[in-house]
């Protein structure tokens, strides 16, 4: 940006680094001029799409920072000028979950699917729908099909974990959790999950070992200071 102060995708970039370390009003900063410069210097189909996507991930950093009728303007700018913006409507079915629409979720991430058939993030985000919504077996079927074409996707195997467990299958609920943690260690909260089926398991040791797991990435996690308290460590 030093360089080019009038790269719109060098300030969207930004943007995507800001949000992922949640400085969310940083972020929405560098959108909105990764926005002014794509529209003050974009031209043709290729600008319209650049424009979508920049406009895509500013409703994910508006739906961070609580503003949710905001964001779906944003998301509806970006589908107007690129109907097959996938991102798009993943974002459109986080909102309407947390909104309790959860029709219209269900209708923006299956449609976000049918755009992009391979859009894991959707897969995992609709598996969590219905698994809220009692509708395990369905979960269980996308999840496992999430998790066949991204084997490195901790979020897949946790959310397909927790299906596992509604529909009683508890051993592969288990090993789900293991590999969540396997992939990504510091998830504290599959960790939690994986302690507690390991103490109901009577596996004590490991048990402790994944709730002491927690708090070295979590040091004041109370549900594992608690579990480590009732296992008697």
């Amino acid at each position: 940006i030093a360089h080019y102060p009038e790269s719109h995708t060098a300030h969207n970039n930004l943007g995507n680094i800001y949000r992922t370390r949640n400085e969310i009003p940083k972020s929405i900063t560098s959108y909105s001029e990764a926005l002014r410069l794509s529209e003050a210097y974009g031209r043709g189909d290729a600008a319209k799409i650049g424009k979508s996507k920049i406009l895509s991930n500013l409703a994910s950093a508006q739906r961070v920072k609580g503003d949710s009728a905001t964001a779906l303007e944003s998301i509806d700018r970006a589908i107007e000028l690129n109907p097959d913006n996938s991102h798009a409507f993943l974002q459109r079915g986080i909102i309407y979950g947390v909104q309790g629409k959860y029709t219209e979720a269900e209708t923006a991430y299956l449609h976000a699917i049918d755009l992009k058939s391979n859009f894991t993030t959707a897969k995992v985000n609709l598996g969590s729908l219905y698994i809220n919504l009692g509708r395990a077996d369905e979960a269980v079927i996308l999840l496992e099909g999430a998790v066949e074409e991204n084997p490195f996707y901790p979020q897949a195997f946790y959310n397909l974990a927790a299906a596992y467990k509604k529909v009683g299958r508890h051993r592969e609920s288990l090993e789900a959790y293991e590999k969540t943690v396997d992939i990504q260690p510091a998830f504290v909260a599959a960790r939690i999950n994986l302690g507690i089926l390991y103490a109901e398991r009577q596996k004590i040791d490991l048990a402790i070992e994944q709730f002491q797991a927690v708090l070295k990435y979590d040091p004041d996690n109370n549900k594992a200071k608690s579990a480590l308290r009732q296992l008697g460590n």
